[in-house]
């Protein structure tokens, strides 16, 4: 498990991990049982619903007989590791930004002001970016999971 701790004013401290692995034969891990992530981009009850939508489908799939739980259910881990792993570097970079213009703040405004200019410009590139007010994924935004239902409509493991 890696993990990244930092102080922010020495009050708050923020960390995050992320599992090695999600899953070991017929258990998986979601959410924060597999990542945690500082809250400056408000993603992680955000990303462990995902990781929960993602599995329900994959298993429900299995369970039906469409698709062999071997290599399909490995899946869950290629897909959601990599957007994961971008939310958190994502909010990590946005932490250590604040905590460098918090810094720069207390030296005065000059160099506050020294500090976001190195800041404009810099986007996020290659991790989650704000965008009208909510954080968009190129990875995962369009992304549609088939729905599997029964003669009645319904998927009977998710509803």
């Amino acid at each position: 498990m890696q993990m990244i701790t930092n102080w922010c004013a020495f009050i708050y401290r923020f960390r995050s991990l992320l599992a090695d692995k999600w899953r070991c034969e017929r258990i998986f891990l979601a959410g924060d049982a597999c990542h945690t992530m500082p809250p400056f981009l408000g993603q992680g009850m955000n990303q462990g619903l995902k990781d929960v939508m993602n599995l329900c489908w994959k298993v429900s799939t299995v369970l039906r007989g469409f698709a062999d739980p071997n290599g399909f259910l490995d899946t869950y881990e290629e897909e959601r590791k990599a957007v994961v792993g971008a939310a958190v570097q994502g909010s990590l970079e946005v932490g250590r930004m604040l905590e460098a213009m918090r810094a720069a703040s207390l030296e005065g405004t000059a160099a506050l002001k020294r500090e976001v200019a190195k800041g404009r410009g810099r986007g996020l590139e290659g991790i989650p970016k704000l965008s009208s007010s909510k954080l968009t994924q190129r990875s995962d935004s369009t992304k549609a999971y088939p729905r599997l239902t029964n003669a009645n409509g319904k998927d009977t493991l998710t509803g």
